[in-house]
């Protein structure tokens, strides 16, 4: 049997709302983090950007919690797409990012967050 592709992503970004913590019906911690990520590309300097959730659970859903919008953050995960099928068609939800590890990127010098546009963004 042949090894499956890699999945993956290392993604850097500032959250963009407020996350709010649930818990889902077997007990389990549940925090769905909006990010954004802007960047230039290293070929044209043409700027990229992506907006996607990240999913945490349990100890990482209550990191997820305390991190407040204008804070960047480092994920590591796997992305996953919900899928269904209805009337004998698959149907395909928005791709989440489904994280391992997070990291929020801090300045210690100026208790400020430091975003990707190069200004610091002060920490609530």
């Amino acid at each position: 049997m042949a090894a499956l592709p890699s999945n993956e992503v290392i993604l850097q970004g500032v959250v963009v709302e407020t996350p709010i913590l649930r818990t889902t019906p077997n007990g389990r911690s549940v925090v769905a983090l909006e990010v954004e990520h802007h960047a230039p590309t290293e070929s044209s300097g043409q700027q990229v950007a992506c907006r996607l959730t990240l999913i945490t659970l349990d100890d990482l859903a209550h990191k997820g919690k305390s991190l407040q919008p204008g804070s960047v953050v480092k994920a590591r995960g796997r992305l996953n797409q919900r899928r269904w099928i209805r009337q004998g068609i698959t149907r395909w939800g928005k791709m989440e990012l489904l994280v391992d590890e997070l990291t929020a990127i801090t300045s210690p010098e100026t208790n400020t967050v430091a975003n990707p546009t190069g200004l610091p963004v002060q920490k609530s």
